[in-house]
């Protein structure tokens, strides 16, 4: 039966496509910026299909390649490989990260902190990958997405091209669920989707084994990253009503043209805005106020804790072109995967706890379903929107 699926799947694409789902049913809360309580988001499940075509074929094991791939075995291969850390967190809780994830690090590095009085964040701690059970140790506990999957990229015209573009296909979206979700809350502009390649890479004539071998901690690390914001231009009313207190550096309020400068840089609710995430520097500190942004010391005292979060930015109203996935670095250069190789990423889905949405009134959103696609490719198309 499963291999009558693939089939038919062959024949229905024309295009390399990633599609991931997962629905989130929340709990209300009743707290402020970052969810305070942290005790608010119960994960149902996590489901969703990656479909490719000719010239790339993707496992999670390394051993058991398809152009279908139901991710509901994720808990059947949770001990497929030895090195294998899939995250399916019973909550999801905010966290903050800008992409970096360290010199040979084999994990993007997440941060927490606690809100009081609206826009104080204390008790900053770095999320740890070893705690993977919220009642032990909430304030280390992932609480986000995380999963590896490995793509065997294949190119008969690999000569003089030793890497692809790897770009998000025009279906890319992310909503509520029809049957669990209110948009009104704005849940759905607080979601990121990470990508993370490692730098091993292995031949597509290797054994599962070699495969694990040159792609797993000891031999390869994270070596790009990659950041999608879904949903950029879109803030809710209240939210602009009542939390539009950014204070930004003069060239980046310059850079987002339709920013209104005055005592706040303010935005309106069709506004795509940069997001600042929390640096390694706020760890075991506290950041007096979440909206100032400004980078240099003598205009803010918390200048270093939090950084640009560089992210391909896409509307709310859908993508009309694929685009050109962008690194972390510097939300310039392409994100690419090698040719005629074997890689792999490791793809994360969480709630940006520093994004302008994520309020105690987004607590209240229900499920969530995200598809994101992937298509490779050497041309350069659309620009996010509203991206400096």
């Amino acid at each position: 039966m499963e291999q009558n699926y693939q089939r038919n799947s062959r024949k229905r694409l024309n295009s390399l496509i990633l599609l991931v789902a997962f629905t989130a049913i929340m709990l209300i809360v009743s707290t402020y910026a970052w969810f305070t309580a942290q005790q608010n988001v119960s994960i149902t499940n996590l489901t969703g299909i990656v479909n490719v075509v000719d010239g790339l074929l993707i496992s999670l094991d390394a051993e058991n390649w398809s152009d279908t791939l139901d991710l509901s075995v994720l808990d059947i291969v949770d001990d497929a490989y030895g090195s294998n850390t899939n995250f399916k967190p019973t909550e999801l809780l905010p966290v903050s990260t800008t992409g970096v994830a360290g010199a040979s690090a084999t994990e993007l590095k997440m941060y927490r902190g606690t809100n009081s009085n609206k826009i104080e964040l204390n008790d900053i701690v770095e999320t740890t990958a070893a705690d993977t059970t919220a009642e032990d140790n909430p304030d280390t506990y992932p609480g986000y997405f995380a999963f590896d999957v490995f793509l065997q990229n294949s190119n008969k015209d690999s000569e003089g091209t030793p890497t692809e573009v790897l770009q998000l296909n025009s279906d890319s979206t992310l909503n509520l669920l029809a049957d669990g979700g209110n948009p009104a809350s704005g849940l759905q502009n607080t979601v990121r989707v990470g990508f993370a390649l490692f730098s091993g890479t292995a031949e597509i004539t290797d054994s599962a084994a070699q495969i694990i071998s040159k792609t797993n901690a000891g031999t390869s690390y994270i070596s790009d990253v990659s950041i999608w914001e879904p949903n950029a231009d879109a803030h809710i009313e209240n939210i602009v009503k009542n939390n539009n207190k950014l204070i930004l550096d003069d060239d980046v309020a310059t850079d987002w043209s339709t920013i209104q400068k005055g005592e706040y840089d303010t935005f309106t609710t069709t506004l795509a805005v940069p997001t600042y995430g929390l640096d390694a520097k706020a760890v075991g500190s506290s950041i007096t106020n979440i909206y100032d942004w400004k980078a240099t010391p003598t205009t803010s005292s918390d200048a270093g804790k939090v950084k640009m979060q560089y992210t391909v930015q896409t509307p709310s109203a859908g993508l009309s072109d694929p685009y050109d996935l962008k690194s972390t670095a510097d939300g310039t250069t392409d994100f690419k995967i090698a040719a005629n190789k074997v890689v792999k990423l490791r793809i994360y889905i969480w709630l940006e706890g520093q994004d302008v949405d994520c309020t105690n009134y987004a607590s209240h959103g229900g499920g969530i379903d995200v598809d994101i696609g992937f298509i490779k490719g050497e041309t350069t198309v659309g620009n996010p929107a509203e991206e400096p």
